[in-house]
């Protein structure tokens, strides 16, 4: 009997010491806790309601953190750490971690156009233990970036879900932009708004990123006013956009910071279902600002690249240009629009095998004429040099009219059968030949209010046209265009096709 009593009063005894000293250690950990937060942090505005520490379940929480580090403002629920492993502690000395827990949290980023120097520049934290956490998932919050002290958001990305998966930290990593390294990443977001400038902004209604691939949905570029409000808010031509895509998908994307600049490659890209239309008044003054050409764009890019292949499928672009106050715009359609992009590449410039820049087009004019174009550049050509090639079929009077009637005051009869061009320019200067067979071309030129036939000036220009059967093509050589840099590609591009027709017709 003595004995039994014995033992369990040695065991009530351990007890109540292990208790004792677990209790201890929950205390002791706590106060550390805060401690290491308060120090680590004393040039930060910090906050929270409670730390809590189990040392059973190799788990503590932080309830309420609140944290002001420079210009970035966060606040969660709850931040909790979970299985802390005691073994790896004393084994390895590294500090590794099953999951780190964030819920709810909001982050605000306050962008500064400076920042105040300092006569001495901080030292990079020393870290005494290398730190590997297994999972940090984020569940649900937000994040808001806002320009200077506005109170409209620059960025705004609400959160469903975010992971990150063997996180690792060590004095190494704290040298880099990013602290940290990890494996892969995964989120889930239900929206993303981006401030494009004051005249657009861009919206996502789903994005999912899982390993090294993104899918975006419902993509959308969205004008802040109407076609009216926006002519009266510019003082220079300018393009107001609509555009909507149901998805974009970006295979095993690699990102990266290369000095001071963010490194993308990926490659393969696919944008799905694009609805693009592009609006301009033509009757305000001129945007006599230098264009550059695409190459020289991709090479200048703040941002450096790497796409091997990007596609365009199923689309559509809708072209509307205001020239008379009177009347509507006149309206260029293109449907069924496939696009192929290869190359799209400004790294490893330097490399005797970077490759050359391809691009191939196809889509229906005014949803019935088939067009084609084949365009090449090496955008590390300081000249800018490319060859441009493409041919277009069966264009009918019905559908030129529909741009030329209220953008140049003339009506078309006819048909023009075939139209192939193949040029070559860069910067200053394109040269190149056209072929073009057409039928029973004639011009009507109204008059100024554009309701009736302008007779004398009509049967004038029809005087000068040149018009037979047409059975065979007419060929055009030695076309010339000059590039006016004020102006786009496309506007370029429009020149030497307008300089080969005009000389087939005249």
């Amino acid at each position: 009997m003595k004995k039994t009593y014995k033992i369990l009063l040695g065991i009530g005894i351990g007890v109540l010491v292990i208790s004792g000293i677990v209790i201890f250690l929950n205390y002791y950990l706590q106060s550390e806790i805060k401690s290491a937060i308060e120090n680590q942090l004393s040039e930060s505005q910090i906050g929270y309601e409670a730390v809590n520490v189990s040392i059973l379940d190799r788990s503590s929480s932080i309830s309420k953190p609140k944290l002001q580090l420079d210009n970035i403002f966060m606040e969660a629920d709850e931040l909790e750490v979970k299985n802390l492993s005691y073994t790896d502690y004393f084994l390895s000395g590294k500090i590794v971690i099953g999951a780190v827990v964030i819920n709810d949290p909001n982050v605000a980023i306050y962008k500064k156009d400076t920042l105040p120097e300092t006569k001495e520049k901080k030292a990079k934290p020393n870290l005494s233990k290398d730190v590997v956490i297994k999972n940090i998932h984020i569940k649900g919050g937000n994040l808001r970036v806002f320009e200077n002290d506005s109170v409209q958001n620059k960025i705004y990305m609400s959160l469903n879900e975010f992971d990150l998966y063997e996180v690792q930290i060590s004095d190494r990593t704290l040298k880099a932009f990013l602290p940290f390294e990890y494996e892969r990443m995964e989120i889930s977001s239900d929206s993303i708004f981006y401030a494009m400038n004051e005249n657009h902004h861009l919206a996502i209604k789903n994005l999912e990123i899982k390993d090294e691939d993104i899918i975006l949905k419902d993509l959308q570029i969205i004008p802040n006013f109407s076609k009216a409000e926006f002519d009266r808010r510019i003082s220079v031509e300018k393009d107001r956009f609509e555009l909507h895509i149901e998805t974009v998908e970006i295979s095993a994307l690699n990102w990266d910071f290369e000095q001071d600049s963010i490194r993308l490659e990926s490659p393969f890209m696919q944008i799905n279902q694009a609805d693009l239309k592009v609006y301009r008044n033509k009757l305000l003054p001129d945007d006599t600002s230098i264009k550059p050409l695409y190459s020289r764009m991709i090479r200048e890019m703040g941002v450096k690249i790497k796409f091997d292949s990007i596609k365009l499928k199923n689309s559509r672009i809708v072209y509307e240009e205001k020239t008379d106050a009177l009347r509507p715009p006149g309206e260029l359609n293109f449907s069924e629009v496939h696009v192929g992009l290869n190359n799209i590449t400004n790294i490893g410039m330097n490399s005797p095998d970077f490759p050359e820049t391809k691009i191939k087009i196809s889509a229906l004019l005014m949803g019935k004429s088939p067009l084609s174009i084949n365009w090449k550049f090496d955008v590390r050509d300081l000249q800018d040099d490319f060859t441009i090639s493409g041919e277009m079929e069966g264009i009918s009077a019905d559908e030129m009219n529909s741009f030329l009637r209220p953008t140049m005051n003339i009506e078309v009869e006819g048909r023009i059968q075939s139209l192939f061009y193949n040029f070559r320019g860069d910067n200053n200067q394109a040269s190149g030949d056209m072929q073009m067979q057409y039928r029973d071309f004639k011009v009507e030129i109204l008059k100024k209010d554009g309701s009736k036939k302008n007779n004398f000036l009509s049967d004038l220009a029809n005087i000068i046209i040149r018009n037979n059967d047409n059975k065979e093509k007419l060929e055009r050589k030695d076309i010339q265009a000059e590039r006016d840099k004020t102006k786009s590609f496309w506007n370029y591009m429009w020149l030497f096709i307008r300089n080969g027709a005009l000389k087939s017709f005249l």
